[in-house]
């Protein structure tokens, strides 16, 4: 569901069953995940975030970015799984994600 404006975002990622992600530094590897995500992304604006043990939503604004939203969410899956690593065995992120 495209919100607001239409380049607006919600979507859902979920972690691999019986991974947490509210495990010791995994909110903070997510954290800066989707901090530098603008970065690689020139207009790309993160609207809002929600760690949850099971998952986590995102509120992206795309509105400014020509790139496709699959590509923005497996880089910020990626990045976040490499951040998490030094932690234990990293984020494991369930295939794909959904919008809402």
């Amino acid at each position: 569901m495209t919100l607001e404006g239409e380049g607006v975002h919600r979507i859902r990622i979920r972690a691999l069953e019986g991974v947490s992600l509210l495990a010791p530094g995994g909110v903070q590897a997510l954290e800066q995940a989707l901090r530098s995500l603008p970065g690689r992304y020139p207009g790309l604006k993160v609207v809002g975030s929600e760690v949850r043990a099971d998952g986590m939503d995102l509120v992206l604004d795309l509105g400014r970015l020509d790139e496709d939203l699959q590509r923005v969410v497996q880089s910020f899956k990626n990045e976040a799984k490499k951040l998490s690593k030094p932690q234990g065995d990293g984020v494991l992120w369930r295939w794909g994600f959904e919008e809402l």
